[in-house]
């Protein structure tokens, strides 16, 4: 017999669920032989779980793009940078403005003021790579 959702949710940290996200993370005190994922102040254990909304994944899978929302990294076979993130949307109007004003910074320079440890060693040619392939390597309709 398959356990139901409220079974697998008893004993947890929250009975709120965030129904408008396609998947979450919650917390459950460990039982029996599960593992360990960490020890709280207490000295109790608990564990961490995935729990999955495949009905609102569908829903945004059919209509996200006609409300302005994009996968931003998507499966593209040539695509490089952050791998396929089937649930990370972005609102294309807010995105392509944030993008623009991104491509505007000295990226290096602000390492460097900032004197984040190592920024010495980062290479303009390494800061170039990188946003063209993880920040501009993006779903070609949030690019404006």
């Amino acid at each position: 017999m398959m356990a139901s959702l409220n079974d697998n949710l008893h004993g947890t940290t929250s009975g709120i669920e965030p129904l408008f996200m396609e998947h979450y993370t919650r917390r459950k005190k460990v039982q029996n032989n599960e593992a360990v994922m960490f020890v709280d102040d207490v000295g109790d254990k608990w564990t961490e779980f995935k729990v999955y909304h495949h009905k609102f994944k569908e829903w945004m899978d059919v209509h996200a793009n006609s409300f302005g929302f994009y996968l931003v990294y998507t499966d593209a076979p040539k695509r490089k940078g952050f791998k396929h993130e089937p649930w990370h949307y972005s609102y294309a109007q807010l995105s392509i403005s944030y993008l623009k004003k991104y491509k505007e910074l000295d990226v290096k320079r602000i390492l460097q003021e900032d004197q984040l440890v190592g920024s010495s060693y980062i290479t303009s040619a390494f800061i170039d790579q990188y946003i063209q392939e993880n920040i501009l390597d993006i779903n070609p309709y949030l690019l404006g």
